[in-house]
């Protein structure tokens, strides 16, 4: 019956594919990523259903078609500008920035801005980057912490007087993808 449905998806996937063939290229390729995902599924389906026979293989082939999907999505993620007046320097450059905010008051006088940068080094390279620049004048780091998929820095920049905290993390072991959200305040 699983066979069968699979056939049945791969089926109608491919003929929208064809049905695409006059629209963009873009379009064809993404038929063909989601096929080629779909018969991933189906194979983890296939170890899932063999779960209690070897139940940490199950888990294991989850959680890397779940990484794989990660991956996926984060070569597609559109990228943002960072808020203004934002220290450039803290933007992590070999990855994608993703997200920006703003919640300043018009005053000025509560500054708090944020960006999230998502790549795919690995978190080790990101706390030894973080810690030299943080390290270095006109910044001074307050506090850190170090863990094997992230880390956090806090600080002090002597000459703005802005704070600045940097959490580096992935969602689990298997992710592919780091993620590093950025932080400044006045308080």
């Amino acid at each position: 019956m699983r066979t069968k449905i699979i056939a049945a998806v791969t089926v109608l996937a491919v003929a929208l594919a064809f049905a695409g063939c006059g629209k963009t290229k873009k379009a064809v390729q993404d038929t063909a990523d989601a096929v080629k995902n779909l018969q991933d599924a189906a194979e983890v389906g296939k170890k899932l259903e063999n779960a209690e026979e070897d139940p940490e293989k199950a888990v294991d082939a989850l959680m890397e078609w779940s990484a794989k999907m990660e991956l996926q999505e984060y070569e597609k993620m559109d990228t943002v500008d960072a808020p203004a007046d934002f220290p450039t320097e803290l933007i992590y450059k070999n990855g994608k920035l993703v997200e920006s905010a703003d919640d300043s008051n018009a005053s000025e006088d509560y500054i708090s801005k944020n960006v999230l940068v998502k790549t795919q080094d690995e978190a080790k390279a990101i706390r030894e980057h973080y810690k030299s620049l943080l390290s270095e004048a006109p910044w001074s780091i307050t506090s850190q912490s170090s863990e094997s998929n992230g880390g956090s820095y806090d600080a002090k920049n002597q000459t703005t007087g802005l704070s600045a905290n940097v959490d580096i993390y992935t969602s689990d072991s298997y992710s592919k993808i780091t993620n590093i959200r950025v932080t400044i305040t006045n308080s």
